[in-house]
């Protein structure tokens, strides 16, 4: 009989691999219709290519290694265990930043990562499946230390261990493997607008505004999560497993976040001036809910007796956890998924609305981040009980006020 844990990642597996390869065909082909299969979206290995990204993803290895940047503990684990992380990411962006733009001064075609999209993702696909094995061959239960042991998985069943992964947090000395591929991808991220907007530049000697907006709303919103990198260590992910489907998921963030800025520039796509300002306008909006929602959070969880909070109002838990009812926290129990939301959707409306592919990541974080709210919602019911039906009876909604 098979496992609910193959039923459900398979599909997710399957979709992280077909999905990559699906956009960097249309990247390549230039056509954006989201009813037109592409033909040419087989994988493709290219040595030059293969050997700068493997030399490029160990330099993030590196930067992650340098004494540069807060350690901070993460999430409490079984055993009551805390792993530290090093809160570099930023510093990190930045100096890819400026390699990317000494590489540029330097005379190297930097567009040649758009150009060859399809062998970035092939040889990115490779590595995250060479590495899945390896830790599914390494990790072995009998070694790994209890707390680091994945509970839904280590059953004997080796499909179910690949897929989601013996442990939770996969590390060679300090470095955290799962950690440094999360940040990765962001990274990627900006270097894959930047190489796109190198070949607008190179083939039009010109310069467009939709574009650079486009880029500047996606490099806000990657700056701001790798300058506020704290929060990703407590992110859901890094509380489960590492296996093949998470980290295939990591590498898919720069070619579907991506997508909206290929499509401005390949399409040569231009909006006027009022549609970009109103586009800020809602980005901006959107950014604020995020990031004041969850510096809220943060500094309420790191000093609950701070002044600014005594007006607040709390609902005590029998396990004497104080849940926030005021603020950010008392409009909805997610104002950070609804701000995230809203970023997404306002980089979508830069591709405007004559095509429905570009607007495919909006809606994938949309439906991911209200799943992850049904889930949030049954594990705080099973760890608070009627206390939690008491906090829902007070902030009664899920994501947006007065909608859902």
């Amino acid at each position: 009989m098979t496992s609910s844990i193959i039923k459900e990642n398979v599909p997710m597996l399957l979709m992280g691999i077909v999905l990559p390869f699906y956009i960097a065909a249309k990247m390549e082909s230039g056509n954006y219709d989201l009813l037109s299969f592409p033909t040419n979206w087989t994988p493709k290995l290219d040595l030059c290519v293969s050997v700068v990204y493997i030399a490029w993803l160990l330099g993030q290895l590196i930067l992650y290694m340098l004494d540069v940047g807060e350690v901070i503990p993460g999430p409490v684990l079984r055993q009551g265990k805390r792993l530290n992380y090093r809160l570099n990411g930023f510093f990190a962006m930045v100096v890819n930043i400026l390699v990317f733009l000494f590489a540029t001064l330097c005379g190297f075609r930097v567009a040649v990562i758009f150009e060859k999209i399809t062998e970035v993702v092939t040889i990115a696909c490779l590595i995250q499946f060479l590495i899945s094995f390896i830790l599914l061959f390494t990790q072995k239960t009998e070694n790994l230390p209890n707390y680091n042991i994945n509970p839904v998985v280590n059953r004997g069943n080796i499909l179910e261990d690949w897929l989601v992964g013996r442990s939770i947090s996969p590390r060679i000395g300090f470095l955290d493997l799962k950690f440094v591929f999360a940040r990765t991808g962001m990274i990627a991220l900006v270097l894959f607008n930047f190489s796109v907007m190198a070949k607008y530049y190179e083939d039009n000697k010109t310069t467009n505004y939709t574009l650079l907006l486009a880029i500047g709303m996606a490099l806000v919103y990657t700056a701001d999560n790798l300058y506020h990198e704290s929060s990703i260590v407590f992110i859901r992910e890094m509380r489960e497993g590492c296996g093949i489907t998470l980290l295939i998921y990591m590498i898919g963030i720069s070619v579907e976040y991506g997508l909206v800025v290929s499509y401005v520039a390949t399409t040569k796509h231009e909006l006027p001036l009022y549609c970009l300002l109103l586009i800020a306008v809602i980005f901006l909006l959107g950014y604020w809910t995020y990031r004041s929602s969850n510096n809220e959070k943060s500094h309420y969880r790191a000093n609950p007796d701070d002044p600014i909070f005594k007006e607040y109002e709390t609902i005590t838990t029998a396990s004497d956890k104080h849940l926030l009812v005021s603020g950010w926290w008392g409009m909805s129990r997610h104002p950070n998924y609804l701000g995230d939301i809203v970023i997404h959707v306002a980089m979508s409306f830069a591709a405007g609305f004559t095509n429905g592919l570009p607007h495919l990541n909006a809606a994938l974080i949309t439906s991911m981040l209200l799943y992850r709210e049904r889930m949030d919602y049954d594990e705080c019911k099973d760890k608070y009980g009627d206390d939690w039906d008491r906090y829902c009876h007070r902030v009664k909604w899920r994501v947006i006020p007065y909608i859902y």
